[in-house]
């Protein structure tokens, strides 16, 4: 986690700091800031500028990596532009709606632990089964300062009226090796309730997504799942979600259908 505080000073600053006054602002003792500078400086996310006793500045990749302190709310937005198809590899389908729903003011959802981050919906027809399967992931958003068990039993809370339930965690590629404990203790308490764990260094990058443990999928009453969609989701949401379920409920004939309709 030192690290992440020299980077965070640093971000703040926006220019380079001299060793001394960034020490101090992180409040490290010798050894731990020369650790902390060694360690980015080995992964080029800074560099160390000549000048007086010297200072340490952030490179080209250091400024494209946000502060990892940053608000859970901003990650919303950049994990919902990510195009449908880049889900797959995590859920294991495309959705078809990836819907923000915790940016909703007050609007009432039911309480405490109702109310996702995300919610992902999927739907899907086999040639042997009659009915329409409907997934509906809740998922909830966490930076790595939040890497703890609380996280997976909120997302066992919303999994009540959903069909699978996940956390997703912010880790900078920088603190992997600091969080891997945590997230290992996570993925335990995770598996042993059927919670879906990922972490991702880049929100807007499904590429930098890592499934840690696979979400369990649980039958939940589809009223249940009714009633979720039509209170968590937006209306753009529930309008594309309306219009595919038409879509498979009320499948347009083939051309050999109407044309033999036209025929009679």
């Amino acid at each position: 986690m030192d690290d992440n505080e020299v980077l965070d000073q640093l971000h703040k600053a926006g220019d380079a700091v001299g060793h001394k006054t960034l020490q101090q602002r992180c409040k490290f003792s010798d050894n731990r800031y020369d650790a902390s500078r060694k360690n980015l400086t080995a992964k080029k996310l800074v560099v160390s500028v000549a000048g007086g006793r010297g200072s340490l500045e952030l490179t080209d990749e250091g400024r494209a990596l946000p502060s990892a302190k940053v608000k859970e709310s901003l990650l919303y937005a950049p994990l919902c532009d990510v195009p449908v198809e880049d889900w797959k590899e995590t859920l294991g389908l495309v959705p078809i709606a990836v819907d923000n729903t915790a940016m909703q003011g007050g609007r009432l959802t039911g309480g405490r632990w109702t109310r996702p981050d995300l919610v992902t919906v999927g739907l899907a027809t086999f040639e042997f089964v009659p009915q329409l399967s409907m997934d509906v992931s809740s998922i909830e958003v966490k930076s790595f300062v939040s890497i703890d068990i609380a996280a997976v039993y909120e997302a066992l809370a919303h999994r009540r009226a959903a069909t699978r339930a996940w956390v997703f965690f912010y880790v900078p590629p920088h603190l992997e090796t600091a969080t891997e404990a945590q997230v290992f203790e996570v993925c335990a308490v995770a598996g042993e309730n059927g919670v879906g764990v990922v972490t991702f260094g880049d929100p807007r990058d499904a590429k930098t997504w890592r499934v840690k443990q696979r979400a369990s999928r649980v039958t939940t009453d589809p009223a249940l799942l009714n009633d979720f969609i039509s209170v968590q989701m937006s209306d753009g949401a529930k309008d594309t979600i309306r219009a595919r379920v038409a879509e498979i409920k009320n499948p347009a004939p083939s051309d050999d259908v109407t044309a033999s309709i036209i025929a009679t």
